[in-house]
C-alpha cells in the first residue's frame, strides 16, 4: 500500500489539484509538515488516508460522484492574501455552521461575503465529510441552479429521478457543507433547493452568500457590515505592502472612510500602489470607477468596483432602480419624509424596503431617535448618480431635494430661540450635510433668492456652532449671485453675513453688507429686517468705540420693535443698550436696563438672549462688588447654554467666572477655569472669545507666578485682537505685557510699551479696563528707572505705530517665572486675599459636608483631585484645623454652609 502512494505520486496529485502543501494539508485534515514529510519520503500515509488519496486521484471528493474537492481550499480566483479583521464575525459564523442548517451571509457587493464564507468553510471542514463551493454568479437563470449545484457535487442525472431529489438524497446520506455564493439573482431557486437540502433528518448544512436573504424557514440571517476604520486601514496597508508614516496614514484613513470600509474597493485601491500614493488615490475618488479597477484576468467579474455594483443594480425592478437613482441626490443620511419629498413614485415605502432588503441601502436606527434614517454607501451613491445622469433625472430630483431642505432649515431656525431649541439643534446636526448640498445646488443653478434665503436660515446654527469660515464662504457666494438684488432674501443674507463677520472679528468684511441690508429693507419696507440691520450696525459701532452712535442705532431699533410688539427684539435691543451703559460706567442704568431686557426675553421664550443677559448681569455684579451674586447669575447662564448645547457660550461664561475667581483671590480656580475656556475656544475657532479668555488666563497665570506662560497668553491675545481690528483690546494686552516686563528684567521696554499704549488710547478714545491696575503698573515701571530713562522710553514708545507696538510686545523682553504678579487692582467689596474663603472653597466644603470623596468632588465641580486637595489645604489653614469634619463644623458654625 505504501508503494502505491510514493512521494512523487503524492506531489503529482497535489499539483494536479492546484494546491500548495498547506492547502493540501487542510483538505486532508493533516498538518502541512506531514504533507512535506510524505513528499520527501520521510513518512507515508496510513490505510484510511490512502483510501482518501485514491478517491481524490479518481476525481472523487469522497463518494458523492465525480467532482473536485472544495475549490475554496485553494481560494476562488480573485481571493488572495489573509483575512484582515472580521475576527468577531468569523468566530460567530463558524459557531453557527452546524447548529444552524442554513446560514445566509447578507451584505452589499464588495463587502467580503465570499471571502468570509470561504474562510469559515475551511475552518469548519473537519466537522463535515466534504465541503463544496458553488459560484452561482455565472448561472444565467433559476432553471440552471440545480444543474450547477449537481455538477459541483458530481451528481449525474438518472432517468425518472429529479436532480433536486438526488441532491437532497446525497445531502441526507453524507454530512456536507455546501457553500452557495452569489445567490441574489436566482434567489427563489436557491431557496427551494436549500429547503430540500436541509429538510428533515438532514446531515448537511448550507452556507449562502447573497445580497438578499433567501426567505427559507429556519434560515439564519448573518448581516455583514463594512470593515471598521482600523481594520480597513490594516487591509489597505497589507495589500499595498506599505510602511506608512503619519501623513500617509491620515490619507489612508480618509481614503478608507470614503470607500465606506468595503474590502473590494480597498483592495482595488491598494492595487494602485505604488503607481499612486494613498493621497493621490484619495484625491481621485471623484473618478473612483476609473481608478478602482484591475486588469488581472483571473479576477473575472470582480475586476472593477463598477462591475460589482452593476451586478446588484441589474437585479432591481424598474421602480426600485428609479428610486435608487433618485436617492443619489442625498449626502449622508436622510429620513423617509425626505424620500417622499424627492420621489415622484408611488409606494415609496415598499420600494425603500426592497432596496434595504437587497443591501443597496443602509438603514440606521440611532439611540434616542424615534425615526429610522437611511444612507447610501459612497460608492453606491456615485454609481447611482452616474446612472441618474444617463437617464437625465438629476435636475428635477435635485430641485425637489433643495426645496425640501430649504423648508427644513427654515423651520429649524425658527425654533432655535424657543423651548424647542434642542430638537432644532438636533435637526440641524442631522440634516446639515443635505442642507449644504441643497445650498450648493441653488448656487450652481443660479437661483439667488433661494440661495440667500437658505443660507440666512442656516446662519443661526452656523453661528451657534462657530462655523464662521463655512458661513462666510456660502453667504458670500449666495450674495454674489445677484449683487444688485433688492429683496427680503438679499437683506436677510446681508444681515446674516454681517453677524458672522462681527462674531468672527472680521469687521471690515461685514460693514458693507449691513449698510446694504439697511438700504434694502428701507426700500422694500421690511421693518423687522431694518431693525435687525440697525442692531447689527450698532454692534459694529460699539466694537470700534463709537458708543453714542451705537446707542442711537439700538434705540432706533428698539422703537421699531416696540411699535411692532416684537418682545424678543425688544429684549435684544435693551440688552445692547444696557451694555452701552455699562461701557460708559453708568452701572445703575446698566443694571436696570438688563432687568428690563430679561423681562422681554423671558416673555418671548428667547432662552439664548436670556442667558446672555444673565451672563452680563454676572459681569455687572463683579464691577459693583457683588461677587457672590455674580457667580449665581453666571451659574444660571451656564445652565441655559449647556441646555442649548452651545459649548462656545458655555466657555465664554466660564471666562467670566474665571475673572470673578481672580477678583475674589481664588487664583488656582481662575487658572483651571480659564485653561478650559481657552481649549474650548480653540476647538470652536471663535477668535473673539479666544482673545477674551487668553487675557483672563494670562492674568491668572501671573497671579500664581507662571510669568512665562502668562506672557505667552498675552502675546497671542494681542496678535488676535490686532487681527480682529480691536485696537482697544490691543491696548489692554500691551499694558499687561508691559507690567510683566517691568516686573522682570526689561523695565525700559515696559516703559516704551506703556508710552505706545497711551498714544493708542488717545487715538481710540479708550478708557481703562476697570479691574486692571493701570496706575500700579505705571508706578512699578517708573520705580525701576531713572526719571530720564523713563521719560525717554515713554516718548519713543509714543512714536510707534500700532503694528510696531505689537512687534515690540511680541518679539522682545526678558522674563522668568517667579513671585506672583497681581495685575488686577482691588475692587469694591472684594475681600483681601487670605481673609475669606472663596466661593469655590465653599462649594468644596458643602460637598465634603455631604460625604463626597475628593474624587467625587472633582467630578462634580469639573476640577482635578489635586485642585480639590489644594482647596482643602487652604481651608484647613483658614480655620486652623487638620481634618475634614473639623472644617465642616467650623464652616457651619460661621453660617457658611
Amino acid at each position: 500500500m505504501r508503494g502505491e502512494f510514493a512521494s512523487d505520486r503524492i506531489r503529482t496529485l497535489r499539483e494536479t489539484l492546484g494546491l500548495n502543501q498547506i492547502q493540501f494539508a487542510r483538505l486532508l485534515g493533516v498538518s502541512n509538515v506531514t504533507v512535506n514529510r510524505w513528499e520527501h519520503d520521510h513518512a507515508h500515509p496510513r490505510t484510511p488516508m490512502v483510501d482518501r488519496l485514491l478517491a481524490l486521484e479518481a476525481g472523487d471528493s469522497g463518494g458523492l460522484g465525480g467532482t473536485r474537492p472544495f475549490p475554496g481550499m485553494t481560494a476562488p480566483p480573485g481571493v488572495t492574501g489573509r483575512l484582515i479583521g472580521r475576527n468577531d464575525e468569523f468566530a460567530e459564523l463558524c459557531s453557527l455552521i452546524g447548529p444552524a442548517r442554513l446560514v445566509t451571509i447578507i451584505g452589499p457587493g464588495g463587502v467580503g461575503k465570499t471571502r468570509l464564507a470561504i474562510e469559515a468553510a475551511v475552518a469548519s471542514q473537519s466537522r463535515f465529510e466534504r465541503v463544496h463551493f458553488v459560484d452561482l454568479a455565472v448561472v444565467p437563470d433559476e432553471a440552471a441552479v440545480i444543474h450547477a449545484v449537481a455538477r459541483a457535487l458530481g451528481i449525474h442525472e438518472i432517468a425518472a429521478q429529479p436532480l433536486a431529489d438526488l441532491i437532497a438524497g446525497a445531502a441526507h446520506d453524507h454530512a456536507c457543507l455546501i457553500v452557495l455564493d452569489n445567490c441574489e439573482h436566482v434567489r427563489r431557486a436557491v431557496a427551494r433547493l436549500a429547503s430540500a437540502i436541509i429538510g428533515d433528518d438532514a446531515r448537511s448544512c448550507v452556507l449562502a452568500a447573497s445580497r438578499i436573504e433567501l426567505g427559507v424557514g429556519g434560515e439564519h440571517r448573518f448581516p455583514l457590515r463594512p470593515l471598521g476604520a482600523e481594520d480597513a486601514i490594516r487591509l489597505f496597508v497589507e495589500r499595498a505592502d506599505l510602511k506608512p508614516d503619519a501623513a500617509a496614514l491620515d490619507s489612508i484613513a480618509e481614503l478608507c472612510r470614503h470607500l465606506d470600509g468595503l474590502p473590494l474597493a480597498i483592495e482595488l485601491a491598494a492595487a494602485r500602489c505604488p503607481l499612486l500614493s494613498p493621497r493621490q488615490i484619495a484625491d481621485r475618488l471623484d473618478r473612483r470607477f476609473e481608478v478602482l479597477r484591475s486588469h488581472e484576468a483571473d479576477i473575472r467579474r470582480w475586476n472593477t468596483l463598477r462591475a460589482t455594483i452593476a451586478w446588484s443594480c441589474a437585479l432591481l425592478s424598474a421602480d426600485e432602480a428609479r428610486l435608487f437613482r433618485s436617492l443619489s441626490v442625498f449626502t449622508g443620511s436622510f429620513d423617509f419624509g425626505a424620500v417622499e419629498a424627492i420621489s415622484d413614485l408611488d409606494a415609496n415605502l415598499d420600494l425603500l424596503e426592497g432596496l434595504v432588503n437587497q443591501s443597496m441601502l443602509v438603514i440606521e436606527l440611532r439611540p434616542g431617535e424615534s425615526a429610522a434614517r437611511y444612507r447610501l454607501l459612497e460608492s453606491l451613491r456615485d454609481y447611482a448618480r452616474e446612472w441618474a445622469r444617463e437617464h437625465q433625472e438629476i435636475e428635477p430630483v435635485a430641485a425637489r431635494h433643495a426645496h425640501h431642505y430649504q423648508g427644513v432649515s427654515r423651520e429649524a431656525a425658527t425654533l432655535l430661540n424657543t423651548p424647542a431649541h434642542l430638537e432644532a439643534l438636533a435637526r440641524f446636526d442631522r440634516e446639515h450635510d443635505n442642507i449644504v448640498a441643497a445650498l450648493e445646488w441653488m448656487i450652481a443653478a443660479g437661483t439667488p433668492r433661494d440661495a440667500c434665503d437658505l443660507a440666512a436660515s442656516l446662519t443661526p446654527w452656523w453661528h451657534r456652532s462657530s462655523r464662521f469660515d463655512l458661513a462666510t464662504r456660502y453667504l458670500e457666494r449666495a450674495l454674489a449671485l445677484a449683487p444688485d438684488d433688492v429683496s427680503i432674501q438679499a437683506a436677510r443674507a446681508g444681515n446674516a453675513f454681517a453677524l458672522i463677520a462681527l462674531s468672527a472679528g472680521r469687521l471690515g468684511h461685514g460693514e458693507a453688507a449691513v449698510e446694504r441690508a439697511i438700504a434694502i429693507t428701507r426700500t422694500i419696507g421690511d421693518r423687522a429686517g431694518e431693525a435687525e440691520a440697525l442692531t447689527l450696525k450698532g454692534r459694529y459701532l460699539q466694537r470700534i468705540g463709537e458708543l453714542d452712535l451705537a446707542e442711537g442705532m439700538f434705540s432706533a431699533a428698539l422703537e421699531m420693535r416696540t411699535a411692532d410688539g416684537d418682545q424678543r427684539g425688544m429684549g435684544v435691543n435693551l440688552l445692547n443698550l444696557g451694555t452701552i451703559a455699562g461701557l460708559k460706567r453708568d452701572f445703575v442704568t446698566c443694571g436696570a436696563t438688563y432687568h428690563r431686557a430679561w423681562t422681554h426675553a423671558n416673555a418671548s421664550g428667547d432662552l439664548a438672549t436670556e442667558a446672555v443677559i444673565l451672563g452680563n448681569l454676572g459681569e455687572l455684579a463683579a464691577h459693583t462688588g457683588e461677587y457672590q451674586r455674580g457667580l449665581e447669575y453666571l451659574d444660571r447662564a451656564t445652565a441655559i447654554f449647556q441646555q442649548f448645547g452651545d459649548h462656545d457660550r458655555v466657555a465664554a461664561t466660564l471666562t467670566n467666572r474665571a475673572e470673578l475667581y481672580l477678583l475674589l483671590g481664588d487664583y488656582p480656580g481662575a487658572v483651571e477655569t480659564s485653561a478650559m475656556t481657552v481649549a474650548q475656544h480653540r476647538e470652536t475657532r471663535n477668535r473673539i472669545h479666544l482673545a477674551n479668555s487668553l487675557y483672563v488666563q494670562g492674568i491668572a497665570l501671573a497671579a500664581i507666578g507662571a510669568l512665562l506662560q502668562a506672557l505667552g497668553a498675552f502675546r497671542e491675545g494681542a496678535r488676535l485682537e490686532y487681527e480682529l481690528n480691536d485696537l482697544t483690546n490691543v491696548i489692554y494686552y500691551i499694558e499687561a505685557i508691559a507690567r510683566l516686563l517691568g516686573e522682570g528684567d526689561d523695565p525700559l521696554l515696559a516703559a516704551r510699551l506703556l508710552g505706545g499704549a497711551e498714544r493708542l488710547r488717545e487715538e481710540e478714545r479708550a478708557g481703562d479696563y476697570e479691574p486692571f491696575d493701570y496706575t500700579g503698573t505705571v508706578r512699578a515701571t517708573r520705580a525701576r528707572l531713572s526719571e530720564a530713562q523713563f521719560s525717554a522710553a515713554w516718548q519713543s514708545g509714543r512714536e510707534l505705530s500700532p503694528a510696531g507696538l505689537l512687534t515690540e510686545a511680541s518679539n522682545l523682553g526678558v522674563i522668568a517665572d517667579g513671585a506672583p504678579v497681581f495685575l488686577y487692582r482691588r475692587m469694591p467689596g472684594r475681600p483681601a486675599p487670605g481673609n475669606e474663603l472663596t466661593p469655590r472653597q465653599i462649594d468644596v466644603l458643602r460637598l465634603v459636608a455631604h460625604g463626597e470623596s475628593n474624587r467625587q468632588i472633582a467630578e462634580t465641580l469639573a476640577i482635578s483631585p489635586r485642585t480639590v486637595e489644594r482647596h482643602l489645604t487652604m481651608i484647613y489653614g483658614h480655620f486652623g484645623v487638620d481634618r475634614r469634619s473639623a472644617a465642616v463644623a467650623a464652616a457651619a458654625e460661621r453660617g457658611l454652609l
